[in-house]
């Protein structure tokens, strides 16, 4: 049995979040920086032309061959009931 969701977090909450989380990232980012100097702003340069890498090569490919498969992933999903468990599974239908 599923219990219900929970309220939506507030606004306000949210950006106390980021703010303490951005706040011990920088923490964390002056102590390397202290202990082993400017390797390590090579080191987050270095991560972050991946992920630029990796971004751009979503753009370009991973995007669209998504949207090309996505009828034959369509097409790939069995039926499913109100509540969303499949109608009749490899197994037979479902029994309690």
């Amino acid at each position: 049995m599923s219990t219900p969701p929970g309220p939506r977090p507030s606004t306000r909450e949210t950006l106390l979040t980021i703010l303490l989380l951005t706040l011990v990232a920088a923490g964390f980012l002056l102590f390397f920086i202290s202990i082993m100097g400017m390797f390590v702003l090579q080191a987050l340069g270095v991560v972050g032309v991946l992920a630029l890498f990796g971004g751009m090569h979503y753009l370009l490919w991973g995007r669209s061959l998504s949207r090309e498969v996505a009828a034959e992933r369509d097409e790939d999903e069995p039926p499913v009931d109100e509540d969303g468990s499949p109608l009749d599974g490899p197994h037979g239908p479902r029994r309690y």
